[in-house]
């Protein structure tokens, strides 16, 4: 995703969740295709109504012309859409064949989601918009009424869909999930697997500290989507040998998550 658009998708951030401006409007717009065993591509796009993107270029000393065709230049695509009535400046990126943890990083660090994880059968995000809120100090003098919000979370898998807390097209393939509350935390997961249990940590516990060498295990590993470690993507039967404190995060296939967060001490 280009710099311009996580700077657009900051901007918004600040503007609705700081201290979203009187009678404006936001609508988000994100597509993830699945495109092989460990590619996606993926869509995004921010629409501003007029009222949003006049304000934007007044507090930022310039106009809305401007802002339209410093985009442009910058290699996003522009358009306008009519949703639910209003009428966006929509701003949109696309990222083709990428690997899954470049959108997933892309996604949680722009989109609004936290906690995202695609696989080639599995989909899960968090929709956050408390853990967005930046300081808008010397801002804080704008009204604070959001007249519209709108929200389209959008994933397509190469096989059907077996499970979800979306909505499926018709070729069950595809799920979507619409959101219009902006003060709203919303889970979002979907599945092409058929999953009865739920894959947790077997071998650590919350608050708990192990020698160097503790290996990480799960139970119900059919189940199990993706585990983290301190970030980074790792497989039952890693070996904990890095001393300090360490976060693990392991997403099961049912839609649930788990955390964890543990220590390994200084070898004796």
């Amino acid at each position: 995703m280009n710099k311009h658009l996580k700077h657009l998708l900051l901007t918004m951030c600040i503007f609705v969740f700081g201290f979203a401006l009187t009678g404006c409007g936001v609508a988000t717009t994100t597509s993830v295709k699945i495109s092989s065993a460990t590619k996606a591509s993926c869509t995004v796009s921010i629409g501003f109504d007029d009222e949003m993107i006049e304000s934007m270029a007044r507090l930022s000393n310039t106009t809305k012309q401007a802002i339209i065709k410093d985009a442009k230049k910058s290699g996003l695509k522009y358009s306008k859409k009519r949703i639910n009535g209003t009428i966006y400046h929509m701003f949109i990126s696309t990222i083709k064949n990428s690997s899954f943890k470049d959108i997933e990083d892309n996604l949680n660090s722009t989109s609004g989601f936290s906690n995202v994880c695609i696989s080639k059968n599995y989909f899960f995000a968090t929709f956050n918009p408390s853990a967005l809120t930046v300081s808008t100090s010397g801002l804080s003098d704008e009204a604070m009424d959001l007249s519209s919000f709108y929200l389209n979370m959008k994933i397509t898998f190469k096989s059907k869909v077996n499970f979800t807390n979306g909505t499926v097209s018709k070729d069950g393939k595809t799920v979507s999930w619409i959101i219009k509350d902006a003060d709203k935390a919303t889970r979002l997961c979907a599945s092409t697997t058929k999953v009865n249990k739920t894959a947790r940590s077997k071998s650590v516990v919350n608050g708990k500290t192990y020698k160097p060498g503790k290996k990480l295990t799960v139970s119900n590993p059919k189940s199990l989507a993706k585990m983290k470690l301190d970030g980074k993507a790792v497989k039952p039967g890693k070996a904990v040998l890095k001393k300090g404190t360490h976060k693990l995060i392991i997403w099961s296939k049912d839609g649930k998550v788990q955390r964890v967060t543990f220590r390994i001490k200084q070898s004796d």
